[in-house]
């Protein structure tokens, strides 16, 4: 449901294909592969190989591998792994609450954007965290505790997750000489509710989509959604 939601905000934005899309630590590919089959130009960037040949043979299965150029790099060697470009739109899904240099790397993320190019960002809401703990765990003390909580810690990855707030973000943003256009919510209701068994009926399923799409976008609800989404523009024409 994440991916299909920021297919559907990032369709509100995107330049005409075959524009150059940059997908800074996306895995698997499941953010581009869809932007492929579209007709768009994917550059995609991790620092998983393993993540990387799984995205290879994703694509391999709609033949639309010639679209994409695959480069094995962390973040912080983005200038190294491609050199001077520039792209049209850059993906940063999911990346920056594990960087503790988060304006830092904005600002050189920034520098292999065209101007007028679009910079999509994807972060855990920090105004969320309480609601998950409160409403799935009916465990109140634990979401008291996250109130005031800045980290927290991931055992999937091994690594602390920095709780970046929507300020903060659009703040690094501008000092990246890009503005924000517009903010999106991503899964406004579903992390919270209790009865995961619900959410694999098909029917159920697919009703909670279709009001997901409709809140990420309406106020207030956005702003208490798991997912903070932010599409900003690089200053200058393009």
């Amino acid at each position: 449901m994440r991916y299909r939601i920021a297919q559907a905000n990032l369709a509100n934005h995107l330049p005409p294909p075959p524009a150059h899309i940059l997908d800074v630590g996306g895995g698997n590919g499941l953010d581009v592969l869809p932007l492929a089959q579209q007709g768009y130009t994917i550059t995609l960037v991790d620092y998983s190989i393993r993540m990387l040949e799984h995205a290879q043979r994703e694509a391999a299965k709609t033949h639309i591998n010639t679209q994409f150029t695959y480069i094995q790099s962390d973040v912080h060697h983005l200038t190294e792994a491609v050199g001077n470009k520039a792209f049209d739109v850059m993906l940063c899904h999911n990346i920056l609450q594990y960087l503790d240099d988060a304006d830092q790397v904005l600002v050189q993320l920034s520098t292999h954007l065209k101007a007028g190019g679009l910079l999509s960002i994807i972060s855990p809401n920090p105004d969320s965290e309480a609601y998950r703990p409160a409403f799935q765990q009916l465990d109140l003390a634990a979401a008291y505790d996250q109130l005031d909580t800045k980290t927290s810690y991931a055992k999937t990855f091994q690594a602390t997750v920095r709780r970046y707030t929507s300020e903060e973000l659009q703040q690094w943003l501008g000092a990246a000489q890009c503005a924000v256009i517009v903010r999106y919510g991503i899964r406004c209701l579903c992390d919270y509710l209790p009865d995961n068994e619900r959410k694999t009926d098909p029917a159920f399923l697919a009703n909670l989509e279709r009001l997901e799409l409709e809140l990420r976008h309406r106020y207030p609800y956005y702003l208490l959604a798991r997912f903070l989404h932010l599409i900003a523009q690089k200053d200058g024409q393009g």
